[in-house]
This record gives C-alpha cells, structure tokens and sequence, in this order.
C-alpha cells in the first residue's frame, strides 16, 4: 500500500512552532476572523506539505521548496494574526506597542466586553494603551478605531490597568489626580460603547 501522508522533520519543526504560537498568543486576538482564517490557511498548508512530502518523486524539487518555504512565511502570518499588530488590527496599533499586550474581561451597560492593555514607562511617566473588542457571532471584533492612551504622571505604585481603563476612558475624563498620580486622557475623540 502507498503512504500518502509523510511527516519529515521540517514538517515537525513547523507543527512545534505553530502550537508555540497559538500557546503565546492573545486569546483575544485568537479569536478574530482575521487569525481564524490565517490558521486555517497554515493547517491546510501544513496538509499539502505532508502531501508533497509522501509524493515527492511525482513532483519537481522546486514545487516542493517552494511549498515548504510558504508554509514557513504562513507562521509569520499566523504570528502577525495572533497578537496585536498593526496586521491584526486594519493598521490601527502599533505593534511595537501592543504586541505584548493583555487582556481582561469587563461589563460596560450590562454588556460584556474585553479589553486588551498594555503600559509603557519612560522615567516618571507612564503610558497605557487599551483597544476594546466585542463578541459579534463566533467572533471578537474591535470597535475602537483608534487605541484609547492614558499617561500617567508621577507614577507611583502600579494602577491596574483595568481601573485606568474604567476610570479614566469610560467616564471620558481628560483628567484625573490620585494620592500618588496625575492621569491625563490623551485619546482622540474616543468611541464609547
């Protein structure tokens, strides 16, 4: 009987670092179209490849490099789709920014949403950056076109970002002085659930 399907180590090496991927991935971000559907497009990648890889002496040297050299540029789709990147987000966040950003589930109005930070300091300043998604249907969608930022000054001890974010952006405050801190709302005509 023919094998059809042939795992060789470079095959391997991709199915290690795709599991990598999806396990340091924003779960958010996850579970947006844009990343389902790059996932799907590297899976089925992944199939051919083991494909070509059991039929290897029906096809050119060339098809095949070539297909292995795609399904490796389908892992920098999948990391681009994954997190917070200027991909992920139609060009709206800086990936330097937000790619390693977290997130958290809130309740705004009674309606549950998440949304992602993450905080920069530079001396006494400190810089937070929020976008906000919804589920719509299976999945999350942004609904800020642009990411809400929030700087703190004088910063002292850490404020959660979450209350920043409660605090600050949903009371649409310019600005807000604690014991410790001077927050200053620095978003530009922010959209508000």
């Amino acid at each position: 009987m023919e094998q059809k399907f042939v795992i060789k180590r470079s095959t391997r090496f991709f199915v290690l670092l795709f599991i990598i991927l999806l396990l340091t991935a924003n779960w958010v971000i996850l579970q947006t179209f844009p990343a389902f559907l790059m996932i799907v497009c590297s899976l089925a990648m992944a199939v051919v490849m083991a494909y070509l890889d059991g039929h290897a002496e029906q096809y050119h040297h060339w098809l095949i490099k070539t297909a292995r050299i795609a399904l490796f540029l389908s892992l920098l789709g999948v990391m681009s789709f994954v997190h917070e990147t200027s991909l992920s987000t139609g060009g709206e966040s800086h990936t330097i920014v937000m790619f390693p950003s977290n997130a958290t589930r809130i309740n705004i109005k009674g309606q549950p949403y998440v949304v992602t930070s993450t905080n920069n300091t530079l001396g006494f300043t400190r810089t937070y950056f929020f976008n906000l998604y919804k589920r719509l249907g299976p999945f999350y969608v942004r609904i800020n076109p642009r990411s809400y930022i929030v700087t703190a000054v004088n910063v002292g001890p850490d404020e959660d970002a979450t209350w920043v974010f409660k605090n600050i952006v949903l009371k649409d405050r310019t600005e807000l002085v604690t014991a410790k801190n001077e927050f200053r709302n620095d978003s530009q005509n922010p959209v508000l659930p």
